[in-house]
């Protein structure tokens, strides 16, 4: 390894309290994503909005974190721009003009986090998740992992390049985006930006996002997939004193009444079933994990004709579900499983025969993918070796991911860095605070390497 290389090692090492002081800043900035739901009234009544956050409640975080950040791009950068479709909304953007050539790179991490759920949840932070606590060697804080620390550790990465005196060859992006928690970076972020103006494609991106497990800071040259599904079933209202005639034999049936519910059980049981089978998928990328394809219905919801009280048979119920898919799984054989189990429930059910469920195919997200032999792949694999000693582990990234809209601009696109998603979206979410050197490292060595210097 040269000398140039050394020092930006070393200088990534000098700057690791400034980048945990970076995360903290950034941890202190609520910016949930307003796609999710927010009980707004209960955070007003506990004082919330007053201690936390800025009016409205819930939209305009993402604009504050890209305004915090936009001097530090500027003090990194040539130029350094906020650009919004929604100014509540917007991402920050800082730019290494080219000396030397045309070729490009650009760094992503998402501002924007999922929602924080209920405050006195968060026990590690004194029932506030924007209090970044550290302890034991691990930093507590809504988007500490998922992706306040990537976007820390990628933004520092490029400090230690310029305080080393590394001149670059190539251009450099820095993009901080918003949306990606709920697919609105396909409108919002990346892509939009990538197709709204040319001067934010680059020859390639790496986009920052906490690659653990299986392994300490993985390669991910793929996604899993998602394809979001409801499921309304219609039942029929009654009073709930006559669940009896419902269902026992002599009785009038479902001339008087059906319990949407026990119509939704059966769905569940045989998506369940379904679900068991896919566990034999086999992911011919050999990056996803055994058994990774699932339909986790996450959501279900219903009700007696719009009424609360529980004396009625409940006459509707939805049922929703993100459909997880192996990298290469055809989305079309996916929903084709589907609608045939369902209609196989339908085919065994008086009731649901003459009344089937109406499927609403709301969203689909696909995964990205690239190849491993790919130039890009071999530059953040062969950082990987110089930083850590050892060979990559090569994963698929088992959410969704930005990754996936700079595929569709034509942008090859690799995923990697610090934290583990197994606690990002959930209370008490934290970081290992060592794995953040070394995924600068990572970063510094990929840029050297795809731009020279």
């Amino acid at each position: 390894m040269d000398k140039q290389k050394e020092k930006v090692l070393n200088c990534c090492d000098e700057l690791k309290d400034e980048t945990i002081k970076l995360l903290s800043d950034l941890v202190k900035i609520p910016s949930e994503n307003p796609a999710y739901g927010y009980d707004e009234k209960y955070y007003r009544e506990k004082g919330y909005t007053e201690k936390y956050y800025d009016e409205p409640v819930t939209r305009g975080g993402e604009t504050r974190v890209a305004n915090y950040l936009k001097p530090i791009l500027g003090e990194l950068c040539d130029k350094s721009m906020i650009i919004a479709k929604d100014p509540l909304r917007a991402n920050a953007i800082g730019i290494i003009e080219s000396k030397h050539n045309k070729t490009s790179l650009a760094l992503n991490a998402h501002i924007d986090t999922v929602a924080v759920g209920f405050h006195e949840k968060w026990t590690e932070n004194g029932g506030n998740p924007f209090n970044p606590v550290i302890k034991n060697g691990r930093m507590y804080g809504r988007g500490t992992t998922d992706d306040k620390g990537p976007a820390a550790a990628m933004i520092m990465a490029v400090k230690a390049i310029k305080e080393s005196g590394i001149d670059l060859k190539g251009e450099l992006q820095i993009h901080c985006t918003v949306g990606e928690e709920s697919g609105d970076g396909k409108y919002l972020g990346p892509g939009w930006f990538l197709y709204e103006n040319p001067k934010f494609k680059t020859d390639a991106c790496i986009v920052a996002e906490a690659s653990a497990p299986p392994k300490r800071l993985g390669v991910c040259l793929a996604s899993g997939g998602i394809t979001c599904l409801r499921i309304h079933i219609q039942g029929k209202a009654v009073h709930s004193a006559m669940r009896y005639r419902t269902i026992r034999a002599g009785y009038e049936g479902f001339d008087i009444g059906v319990n949407a519910m026990d119509l939704a059980f059966k769905i569940y049981r045989a998506l369940l079933e379904l679900e068991q089978q896919w566990a034999n998928k086999k992911d011919i990328t050999g990056l996803a994990p055994i058994g990774f394809a699932s339909i986790p219905i996450g959501v279900a919801g219903g009700h007696p004709g719009g009424l609360g009280p529980p004396s009625f048979l409940a006459d509707s119920i939805i049922l929703s579900a993100g459909i997880w898919r192996n990298p290469m799984d055809n989305v079309n054989e996916i929903k084709e499983d589907i609608t045939r189990v369902i209609n196989g429930v339908c085919e065994t059910d008086y009731w649901l025969r003459e009344h089937p469920p109406r499927l609403e195919w709301w969203q689909d997200w696909a995964p990205f993918i690239l190849e491993k032999d790919h130039p890009l792949s071999k530059t953040v694999s062969n950082a990987y070796r110089d930083v850590l000693g050892e060979e990559p582990q090569y994963m698929c990234w088992q959410p969704t991911t930005d990754a996936r809209w700079y595929q569709d601009a034509g942008v090859p696109s690799i995923i990697i860095g610090p934290g583990d998603y197994r606690v990002a979206h959930a209370y008490n979410e934290y970081i290992m605070l060592d794995e953040i050197p070394d995924a600068m490292k990572i970063y510094a060595l990929s840029i050297m390497d795809w731009l020279g210097y």
